[in-house]
C-alpha cells in the first residue's frame, strides 16, 4: 500500500515551480485576448485612418505641393480672355447655364434637339472618343459651337473639317469678312484657319483664309472656330465684335430659331480636367494657410464621429418599368404623327440609355457582357444599333422603315434582358 505524504512533507520550492509556469501562462493568453479584443473594435479601424488623414493634414503646413494657377479662358471668369461677357449677353435672350457633364455622356443628359452646347478654348482639345460622342450627339439633331485652344491644330475627330495652325491669313491686318448678318467694325485675331470644309460653309474670313464654318451633320449642325478670341472679354468690347460674335451663336442655332427657343450651355468639364477654381484660388500662398486649418478641423470632426451605429443597411432596389409598355405607346404615335424620324430618334435615345450603351467606343465590351461573349451576335447587335441611328439621323423616313427599326430594337432589347 503506498504511502500519502504528509503536508509537512511538501517542499516550497515544488510549490513554486509549478505555480509559476500556470501563472504565466495563464496572464499571456489573458493578454492575447485583449489584443485581439482590441483590434475588433469597430472604433479602431476609423480612428487610425482619420488620424492619418489629419496627421498628413498638418504636414501640409510643412511643405505644400504645387499647384498652377485657375484657368482663366472660362464662362465664369471676368478677365480678358474669359468668357463671362458671352454667358451674360446670351442669359438676357434665353435659357442659359454652365454644364460640367462630362462630353462622352451628352446622350445621358441632353435632349440633343433642344440643346446648343458652346465649347470654347479648352484646356485640351477632345480625344477621339469624345469627339466620337460628339459627332454621334450632332447627327442626333444636336447644335455645336467649337471654337479651338489657341495656337493648337485639332483634327476635329471624324468631322468633315480641320483646324489647323500651320496656315492662315497672309495678312492678319486685313479685316474678317462676314458671310453672316453682321456688319460693322471687327477685329479678329487669327490662330491658323480651317481647311477641308466646302466653300459655302465658311461663316467668316480673314485675307481668303476660312476662320469659321458650319458643317450639317445628319440632324445637327456644328461651328467650328479657329481660335476662341472672337468670343473673349477682350475682344467683345471692340467695335462691334459683340454682333459678328451674337451672329456666330446664332448661326450654331440653326436657320429659323432663335436663342429664347433653345438651352444654351457651356461647356466646362473640359475646365474642371485642369485646375479646379476653387482649389486655384483657395489654396494659394495668401489663403493656404487659413484653409488648411479648415480642412484640419473638418479631419478632426470625421475622426470624431468615425463610429457608426448599427449594421449598414442594404441598398433599395428600385423597380423598372417594362419597356413593351412604352413601345406600344410609341407605336401608336408612330402611326398617327408623320413624323417618323422624329419619334425613332425619341425611342432610340430611349433605348440605348435603359442599356447604357449611349457611347459608341463602350457598346461593344457592354453588348458583350450581356450576350455571353459571343462575336456572331455582338456584331448583329451593333448592327442593329447602327442602322437605326443612320435612319434617325434621315431627315425623311418612311412609316413602315420607321416600324421596322423599333421592332428590331424591341427583339434587341428582349434579348439583352435575358
Amino acid at each position: 500500500m503506498s504511502s500519502i505524504p504528509s503536508p509537512g512533507s511538501i517542499s516550497k520550492g515544488s510549490v513554486a515551480a509549478g505555480s509559476v509556469p500556470a501563472m504565466r501562462g495563464s496572464w499571456q493568453s489573458g493578454r492575447s485576448q485583449r489584443s485581439r479584443a482590441m483590434w475588433t473594435q469597430p472604433w479602431l479601424i476609423p480612428s487610425l485612418v482619420w488620424g492619418l488623414l489629419a496627421a498628413g493634414v498638418i504636414g501640409l503646413h510643412l511643405y505644400f505641393p504645387p499647384i498652377a494657377a485657375p484657368r482663366t479662358a472660362t464662362s465664369y471668369s471676368p478677365s480678358a480672355d474669359g468668357f463671362k461677357a458671352l454667358y451674360l449677353i446670351l442669359a438676357k435672350e434665353g435659357v442659359v447655364y454652365r454644364s460640367e457633364t462630362p462630353v462622352s455622356r451628352l446622350m445621358e443628359t441632353t435632349n440633343p434637339e433642344e440643346t446648343v452646347l458652346l465649347i470654347l478654348s479648352p484646356p485640351r482639345p477632345p480625344s477621339e472618343e469624345e469627339w466620337r460622342s460628339l459627332k454621334s450627339w450632332v447627327g442626333m439633331g444636336g447644335h455645336l459651337l467649337y471654337a479651338s485652344p489657341p495656337g493648337e491644330s485639332d483634327p476635329l475627330g471624324t468631322f468633315d473639317a480641320e483646324i489647323t495652325t500651320d496656315s492662315g491669313p497672309a495678312d492678319d491686318r486685313v479685316p474678317p469678312k462676314s458671310y453672316v448678318p453682321a456688319n460693322g467694325k471687327f477685329l479678329w485675331w487669327p490662330e491658323g484657319e480651317v481647311v477641308g470644309a466646302p466653300e459655302d460653309a465658311v461663316l467668316v474670313a480673314q485675307d481668303g483664309s476660312p476662320q469659321a464654318v458650319r458643317l450639317s451633320v445628319g440632324r445637327g449642325e456644328a461651328v467650328f472656330v479657329a481660335g476662341p478670341w472672337i468670343f473673349s472679354n477682350q475682344l467683345l468690347s471692340y467695335g462691334d465684335n459683340s454682333a459678328l460674335a451674337y451672329e456666330l451663336v446664332r448661326a450654331a442655332i440653326g436657320e429659323g430659331r432663335t436663342p429664347e427657343e433653345v438651352v444654351i450651355a457651356f461647356d466646362e468639364s473640359l475646365n474642371t480636367l485642369a485646375t479646379p477654381q476653387m482649389m486655384g484660388v483657395l489654396f494659394q500662398p495668401p489663403l493656404r494657410a487659413i484653409s488648411v486649418q479648415i480642412l484640419l478641423l473638418f479631419m478632426l470632426y470625421g475622426w470624431w464621429n468615425s463610429c457608426r451605429f448599427g449594421p449598414i443597411l442594404p441598398l433599395e432596389e428600385f423597380s423598372r418599368r417594362e419597356i413593351v409598355e412604352h413601345t406600344n405607346a410609341l407605336g401608336l404615335i408612330l402611326w398617327r404623327s408623320p413624323a417618323s424620324p422624329e419619334v425613332l430618334a425619341r425611342y432610340l435615345r430611349y433605348w440605348l440609355a435603359e442599356f447604357r450603351l449611349q457611347e459608341p467606343a463602350l457598346r461593344r465590351r457592354r453588348l458583350a457582357s450581356r450576350l455571353g461573349a459571343k462575336s456572331d451576335a455582338v456584331d448583329e447587335a451593333l448592327a442593329v444599333i447602327s442602322l437605326a441611328e443612320q435612319a434617325a439621323q434621315s431627315k425623311s423616313l418612311r412609316r413602315r422603315e420607321t416600324a421596322r427599326q423599333i421592332q428590331a430594337l424591341a427583339q434587341l432589347g428582349t434579348t439583352l434582358r435575358r
